[in-house]
């Protein structure tokens, strides 16, 4: 009777540790959501900038620090005006805290592209960044038959829930990231 009893007592504490964990991870998701969507409410454009690379133009918005430190850098590029894309970066402290990424991918195709065949898919995809060890990735995607339905189907995107994930090698994508990020800021002079 007594071992039943310990195991009983045993698994319930397992499920009460994992049950604080998920509370606890969907909190700072949560938490840094309502971070950035206040930062948003209130940001201040303080420069823009065009950066010619590559036969391409990419025009970054530079937004002013609020009073928690926080600050962003937008940047949109439109390759041949076919295949939009947008990044942006938010910061505190001089670490990303969050991207988010969206616009057009191209399907690579070979040859012709058949009749009925997708083109293409608009993406928005969003990372959290809560230290260099826990980072976790929201994404949505549509495929589309012409690059010319992007605009029209922004709406039926934005309708689609966000597919969570927590990003695998997470030390990796945040100095990936933050290595992008110094190199954006040198190409800015920031």
């Amino acid at each position: 009777m007594r071992n039943i009893v310990l195991v009983l007592v045993v698994t319930s504490l397992a499920f009460s540790c994992q049950n604080e964990e998920n509370s606890r991870a969907m909190d700072w998701e949560q938490q840094m959501g309502k971070i950035l969507s206040d930062y948003d409410n209130s940001a201040v454009l303080d420069y823009s900038k065009i950066i010619s690379e590559d036969n391409q133009e990419i025009e970054f918005s530079i937004f002013k620090k609020n009073s928690n430190g926080i600050y962003k850098i937008e940047g949109e590029s439109s390759f041949e005006d076919v295949f939009p894309l947008k990044i942006v970066y938010y910061v505190k402290n001089d670490k990303v805290i969050a991207t988010i990424f969206t616009g057009l991918s191209p399907y690579l195709n070979k040859g012709l592209k058949r009749e009925g065949q997708k083109c293409c898919s608009s993406f928005h995809n969003i990372k959290y960044f809560n230290s260099e060890t826990e980072v976790v990735s929201f994404k949505k995607h549509l495929d589309l038959m012409s690059s010319e339905e992007f605009e029209s189907i922004k709406k039926e995107l934005a309708l689609i829930d966000f597919v969570k994930s927590k990003v695998e090698n997470s030390e990796i994508e945040y100095e990936r990231t933050m290595n992008t990020f110094q190199e954006l800021k040198e190409k800015l002079n920031f």
